[in-house]
């Protein structure tokens, strides 16, 4: 089925119905805030938000997309490229590392997933309109779990190398971001968002300062 709303156009099976009202509900009552910080200039598209039936179907489309062979991770739920935004039905979720008991609370988390790939959706927005390729994960990932909510602050047990090169780092990557987005004027973090070069040597700069900052919270 194919249903077409203010910002999204959902491509989903019929069993997913009510599921994609609910998300659909979700993206409206938060866009707003991903486009102030991103920039009220970048002009709005819709992606195709596909709700794929189940994790064995999703993994085969990630493959294609990535041209791999070996085994997806369990973890992963859903992607967004060029193409738009894959994302798994919560209904298969059985057959993940996101397997859960209570439906209610797993919903909200779920929500805040699809808000996730919507930012990386409108941060592909952001980069064409600048004519950027962004590809520090601390900025493109941390991003995503700031202004979607989805952690809580951790203990920062990361070294640089696993900020800059681990490829699921993703609660290292949130609290960098966390701290940056706390302490940094908005308009300095958008420029890191504009050149890789000035992102990595920023990162290199005050790694030691996050570090010191999360270990003394955590006293």
């Amino acid at each position: 089925m194919k249903k077409i709303f203010k910002n999204a156009i959902f491509e989903y099976d019929k069993s997913d119905e009510d599921l994609v009202l609910v998300l659909n509900n979700y993206i409206d009552e938060n866009i707003d805030n991903i486009y102030n910080f991103f920039g009220n200039d970048i002009k709005r598209e819709k992606p195709y938000i596909r709700i794929i039936r189940t994790k064995k179907e999703l993994d085969k489309i990630y493959c294609k997309y990535e041209n791999i062979e070996e085994q997806v991770p369990n973890w992963l739920i859903g992607f967004t490229n060029n193409d738009g935004i894959f994302y798994l039905s919560i209904n298969d979720y059985k057959n993940t590392s996101h397997s859960f008991n209570k439906f209610n609370t797993n919903l909200e988390e779920y929500k805040k997933t699809i808000l996730h790939e919507y930012i990386h959706f409108i941060n592909f927005l952001f980069n064409k309109k600048y004519n950027i390729s962004l590809e520090l994960n601390y900025l493109v990932e941390g991003i995503a779990m700031v202004l979607s909510n989805q952690n809580e602050e951790l203990n920062f047990i990361y070294s640089l190398d696993e900020i800059l090169n681990d490829n699921n780092c993703y609660n290292g990557w949130y609290l960098v971001f966390k701290y940056i987005y706390d302490f940094y004027p908005h308009e300095f973090i958008i420029e890191l968002f504009k050149d890789n070069n000035k992102a990595y040597k920023f990162i290199t700069e005050i790694y030691d300062d996050i570090k010191n900052y999360y270990l003394s919270k955590s006293r």
